[in-house]
């Protein structure tokens, strides 16, 4: 706007403002703009471990709850995914491992407590994945979402690979 600089500048002109401001008739201040979030897609140079169940219990017949946050304790990256808070959604690549699961399955992922969207079916000892957008739950468990595997007595360890992630779209 003024020249190559990322600044604007708002000239300060007669007695009245300058005044009050305690500055000098025609002083020019520069004031840097904040950065503005980015909003839409934000894809990762490489892929991140979000979650491991190796290294926790393998699920079966219940919802597993993982943080985009709280990456560790859930078997993924110890130092965290850099998924900020409030991502709308993960771009993620959830995978069985192979010899794992017990029978053959399907696997839900959503925001919700209890998520509808089938993303994954599997063979008994069949490692296999997928990659999908995930919604992130914002707000009864911020920053987090769950992945199901069907019925009670379909047992598989599962790994969460983070891609990317949106941010929400501002209105």
């Amino acid at each position: 706007m003024f020249g190559s600089t990322n600044k604007r500048r708002i000239a300060v002109a007669g007695v009245g403002l300058a005044g009050v401001l305690g500055l000098a008739s025609q002083t020019v201040l520069a004031v840097t703009p904040p950065t503005p979030t980015p909003v839409g897609f934000h894809l990762f140079d490489s892929g991140c471990r979000l979650a491991d169940t190796r290294a926790t219990s393998a699920i079966g017949g219940t919802n597993r709850t993982f943080s985009t946050l709280l990456t560790a304790a859930q078997g993924g990256n110890a130092g965290g995914c850099a998924v900020p808070v409030g991502a709308a959604a993960v771009e993620v690549s959830i995978s069985t491992v192979g010899g794992s699961p017990n029978k053959a399955g399907y696997i839900r992922a959503g925001a919700t407590v209890d998520p509808t969207n089938t993303v994954l079916q599997f063979l008994q000892g069949q490692g296999t994945s997928v990659t999908t957008t995930v919604a992130v739950n914002q707000t009864t468990d911020p920053d987090t979402f769950v992945v199901k595997v069907n019925g009670a007595t379909v047992v598989t360890h599962v790994v969460v690979d983070v891609l990317g992630y949106w941010t929400p779209v501002l209105t």
